[in-house]
């Protein structure tokens, strides 16, 4: 597979191998009369999700901090969301000790709350875990106990409600965002079934100085299927709207599964 990709970049939105949290379990009805179609970008859509649930969530990054709610087809968990947040102090000493001596991922077990009420200033309280934290993860900072640790949301970056049945995409998407020299990209869920994804992406770059605050939409001209998945090493250039090129390198694969966006 070639490792030269041309990725295009559209308006910005607001929206290491490892298997799926498997916490993000129950169902929901939507309230009646109320749409469930896709609203990126649009907080206000998570109103229908009022049901609480243990939205478990994938931590990342270094200078920003980022939560990943991983989600599944159906019910009160059917949502791809991105979170920039704020770790308290004594989390972000757990996490940052976790992610120094090699811990290929972190992962966060909050208290049951519903995504209804995720907003700038809205806290999550939990446990922080290296590994996966229902199967085999241990507890921060020790494997007998686990200390409370608070995220503050400070903003969402990207919310997608799935719809299983939609028509098959022609080619992967993606939502970069992040700062200089710290970049992500998440893989659009489109169509059962699909994967998980967070790559952390390098870029010489000033064009996507936009996306710090929102995360932006990019179709990459590549089969969207897990086997042909963009991975550590492969270097392509994006392309904006206005014809920019944005050289792109994947630094590393942050979190791959197909667990949990399997077939519903």
């Amino acid at each position: 597979m070639s490792s030269q990709w041309v990725w295009r970049l559209g308006k910005p939105c607001v929206m290491g191998l490892c298997v799926g949290l498997l916490a993000c379990r129950g169902s929901e009805r939507a309230a009646p009369g109320v749409s469930r179609a896709r609203e990126v970008g649009e907080p206000s859509a998570l109103a229908v999700s009022t049901r609480a649930g243990v939205h478990g969530m994938v931590v990342f990054g270094d200078q920003g901090l980022y939560l990943y709610h991983l989600p599944m087809w159906h019910g009160l968990h059917a949502w791809q969301i991105v979170i920039e947040a704020r770790l308290d102090e004594a989390g972000r000493r757990l996490y940052d000790a976790d992610r120094a001596a090699g811990s290929p991922l972190v992962t966060f077990e909050p208290e049951p709350f519903a995504l209804a009420s995720l907003k700038p200033g809205s806290t999550l309280d939990g446990k922080l875990y290296h590994g996966h934290f229902e199967q085999g993860g241990t507890p921060l900072p020790s494997a007998d106990s686990a200390a409370k640790v608070s995220f503050t949301v400070q903003r969402l970056l990207m919310v997608e409600a799935l719809r299983p049945t939609d028509p098959a995409p022609s080619s992967a998407s993606y939502r970069v965002f992040g700062r200089e020299g710290e970049w992500f990209g998440v893989h659009v869920a489109r169509r059962a079934p699909d994967f998980d994804q967070i790559l952390r992406l390098e870029t010489r770059s000033a064009a996507l100085g936009h996306a710090r605050g929102s995360a932006v939409p990019v179709t990459a001209s590549l089969p969207n299927d897990a086997s042909h998945r963009p991975v550590a090493g492969a270097a392509w250039t994006g392309r904006l709207e206005d014809g920019t090129e944005v050289p792109f390198t994947v630094q590393r694969e942050e979190y791959f599964s197909t667990t949990d966006l399997g077939s519903p």
